[in-house]
């Protein structure tokens, strides 16, 4: 395989992987500066708040 086709497999896969994990990323850096945390909430809580 040649070296320009190889770089640019490469970088498509570094690319892909790069925005695959971005969402989950800027999720955790938003909890994490607002302190947030979800997870610990009850799962009825916000069927109430609908009714």
């Amino acid at each position: 395989m040649a070296k320009a086709t190889r770089d640019k497999i490469g970088r498509s896969i570094f690319l892909s992987l790069f925005l695959y994990a971005l969402p989950i990323l800027l999720m955790f850096l938003y909890l994490s500066i607002t302190g947030q945390k979800p997870w610990l909430k009850k799962a009825n809580a916000a069927t109430e708040q609908t009714k």
